[in-house]
């Protein structure tokens, strides 16, 4: 499920892995594969977004289709847990409700690593209008 903010510059996604897929993961990885924890390795996390990432490149999606991060989760959608219909289909807003607190947390972290790279981009920017200043300013001198 991608969920997407329109106050948001980007999207998240909740993503239920193949829990046999999954599970041939972890044996050739060398790891234990535990049904109720194997969402929780940040290992395979990295993988399935990666592989997220590379199909979403190969079929061209623009930056604002592809998500920015990815909660596992291990249930799939049902209609005994309310989030898909009778006809299959997503409850989107149900689903948003369910998973408010990981799609917050999502955005949470996203923001963050913006604002962090922000400030990085501005202080770098301040030094080098300072380098540049102080350079100017030392050619003005010698004139």
């Amino acid at each position: 499920m991608v969920c997407g903010d329109s106050k948001k510059t980007c999207t998240v996604a909740i993503v239920i892995p193949d829990k046999d897929a999954a599970k041939a993961w972890f044996q050739q990885k060398g790891k234990n594969f535990d049904a109720e924890t194997f969402c929780k390795d940040a290992d395979f996390k990295k993988e399935v977004f990666a592989n997220i990432i590379t199909l979403a490149n190969e079929n061209h999606l623009s930056s604002l289709e592809k998500p920015k991060d990815i909660f596992l989760h291990d249930q799939e959608f049902s209609v005994d847990n309310n989030i898909l219909t009778p006809t299959f289909k997503l409850k989107r807003n149900v689903g948003a409700q369910v998973f408010a607190k990981e799609i917050a947390d999502m955005y949470a972290v996203i923001e963050e690593a913006e604002a962090k790279r922000n400030a990085n981009r501005s202080s770098k920017k301040n030094t080098d209008i300072l380098i540049f200043d102080a350079k100017k300013a030392f050619f003005l001198d010698m004139k």
